[in-house]
């Protein structure tokens, strides 16, 4: 009796928790979503999703932040004459640095000091980096620097930008801190200890220097260099109206202007025509023209290039149009013009498709490359 007392009772403390499992969960099935308005285009199809530069700065390793950094530096090339990164073992606390004059470290500087780490930055990070920077400039290695920038993704975090709003506090805490993260951190060939004349120079030093750089104000100025678009993608800035060709020649214009009258005078029977005398031969004073506007064309876009893309990406798109025609250049031709005709619509017809100019290239910016290096005598007709 007592048997099936004790197992009805099990049956139904499981029969109890089945209903108040019923109870507490409910499902219902499961349909895909039909939702696709975030998938408008094939570019999302191959692509995925556009990660923002804000958020891709966090993914970089240290080496490509530092040179993320130096890119920065770029866009303020109007407050140096030049900016570098130190590319030794022994940095000293400086990782990026921006001269405003020919002595170097030694003269009116700036630097960065590269972060990376996966949360903002806290002062036990960085103790040692003030201690660095201030145990070498008092080695006289370099002069201290106008200003000394923390610069990490995930920025700085509310300590240390307290201590950085407050020299007095930042002065108290590292000269409190300076046994335990910087005696022994900053050399690996003494122990650095805070006292005499270095106790002397610490208490002087000027610790209003330090400072720190906001991640979004580096990738807004950031934007305005010409390496934005190869690091983060998102396609080029929109490219200005091409240059008009002035109405009296440059000398710049001289030689590839030489060769077209070269072509004109086989055509027209004539030797020793000029730009003036052109005009009276109306059709080719039309086309003197328009291979003008193609040849401003390819020089605005030049102009373009330098502001929105590294250095060298207009001189490669003028090597892959000289790869794509020189094997014309070989052939022979009834006269001048046809070879001239027959090259150019050769460089207007080529892809280039791996250069990053390619979506602001138009077809005269190709006609014009080809006259740009007739100017240049690489090509010739």
């Amino acid at each position: 009796m007592q048997f099936v007392i004790h197992y009805l009772l099990i049956c139904l403390t499981i029969i109890s928790s089945k209903i108040d499992m019923t109870d507490a969960l409910q499902f219902e099935d499961y349909d895909p979503p039909t939702n696709l308005d975030s998938i408008q285009t094939n570019f999302n199809v191959q692509f995925g999703r556009i990660v923002p530069p804000l958020q891709q700065i966090k993914l970089f390793s240290p080496a490509d932040w530092e040179e993320f950094t130096r890119e920065w530096a770029y866009s303020q090339k109007d407050l140096y004459t030049q900016v570098v990164r130190e590319s030794g073992g022994n940095d000293m606390g400086i990782d990026v640095a921006g001269f405003t004059d020919d002595q170097g470290t030694k003269g009116i500087w700036d630097n960065f000091q590269c972060k990376h780490y996966n949360k903002a930055l806290a002062p036990t990070q960085v103790y040692v980096e003030f201690g660095k920077m201030i145990w070498h400039s008092f080695q006289k290695q370099f002069v201290p620097p106008r200003k000394y920038y923390f610069v990490a993704p995930q920025g700085c975090g509310m300590s240390l930008s307290r201590l950085l709003r407050s020299p007095i506090e930042l002065k108290n805490e590292l000269e409190a801190n300076w046994g335990k993260y910087c005696e022994d951190a900053i050399t690996s060939t003494q122990k650095i200890e805070l006292v005499g004349n270095f106790k002397k120079y610490f208490d002087s030093f000027d610790f209003s220097i330090f400072a720190s750089k906001d991640p979004l104000d580096l990738v807004t100025e950031h934007r305005q260099t010409p390496f934005h678009a190869v690091r983060f993608g998102g396609g080029l800035n929109q490219r200005p109206k091409p240059l008009s060709p002035p109405n009296i020649i440059n000398a710049k214009e001289s030689n590839y202007i030489k060769k077209l009258l070269g072509v004109y005078e086989e055509q027209v029977g004539q030797t020793s025509l000029t730009t003036q005398t052109i005009v009276q031969y109306s059709k080719w004073a039309r086309h003197l023209d328009k291979q003008r506007e193609h040849f401003y064309c390819a020089e605005s876009l030049k102009n373009f290039s330098r502001d929105n893309v590294p250095n060298g990406t207009f001189e490669n798109l003028q090597r892959e149009i000289l790869d794509g025609v020189e094997h014309l250049t070989y052939a022979t031709y009834p006269d001048k013009l046809t070879s001239m005709n027959t090259i150019i619509s050769q460089a207007g017809s080529l892809g280039l498709s791996a250069n990053p100019l390619i979506s602001v290239v138009h077809v005269s910016d190709k006609n014009g490359i080809c006259h740009q290096l007739a100017n240049d005598d690489v090509l010739d007709w």
